[in-house]
């Protein structure tokens, strides 16, 4: 009996170290959010015994994360959003694509350790510019913008190996974008035109935390 009692001490003793070694000081983090992907496909239209194209479309998204434990439980490092989509169609010719990256800092912070499941805390601040264009027969725009991101979200890791780990978060984020417009017959060339949006979002993902 106390040969099982104090096998099971060294367990816990055992899952506590190697629960806390993954978000001590000098530890490297990397990670990554559910929005990682590629998707293309063609749409297809069918009206009693008639078949037709719609429109194609391709998108990719990348959201990769770095960082360092500069003290305990406290990583800070930089962030990467790349996105690029576009919608074709072929009649009447019509084409819609848009792009930007995003690159910025953020510092996220461990509370505690609750069985395994390590709740935090995180902001980040991006900036970043992209461009969408649009092509109508043979009609062509082009707009560019710019981008200030912010976001400020609570969640949890769950180290399912000893350096891999699984990462929920949810945070509300606002971004700003900024268009410098093209004479279009809309909006005068040179004009600013400034769009914001925020709201609250969930992501899932995972970590990566290797030991010194």
């Amino acid at each position: 009996m106390k040969r099982k009692s104090c096998l099971t001490f060294i367990m816990v003793m055992m899952i506590s170290f190697l629960s806390h070694a993954q978000i001590e000081k000098g530890n490297v983090f990397f990670g990554g959010s559910s929005n990682l992907g590629f998707t293309a496909g063609a749409e297809k239209i069918k009206s009693g015994s008639t078949t037709s194209d719609g429109y194609k479309y391709s998108s990719f998204n990348f959201q990769p994360m770095a960082g360092y434990f500069i003290v305990d439980k406290l990583p800070l490092g930089l962030f990467v959003d790349l996105s690029m989509s576009n919608q074709k169609f072929d009649d009447p010719k019509m084409e819609y694509s848009y792009s930007y990256a995003l690159v910025g800092p953020f510092a996220r912070y461990y509370v505690t350790d609750i069985n395994g499941l390590m709740p935090y805390g995180e902001v980040r601040f991006g900036v970043g510019s992209g461009k969408s264009k649009s092509v109508y027969m043979s009609s062509e725009n082009e707009e560019k913008y710019s981008i200030l991101h912010f976001a400020l979200g609570i969640g949890g890791t769950y180290f399912v190996t000893e350096n891999v780990g699984v990462d929920l978060l949810i945070n509300y984020s606002s971004d700003s974008e900024k268009w410098d417009a093209a004479s279009n017959g809309e909006r005068a060339e040179g004009d600013k035109v400034t769009y914001i949006y925020s709201g609250i979002g969930f992501k899932l993902g995972f970590v990566i935390s290797l030991g010194k």
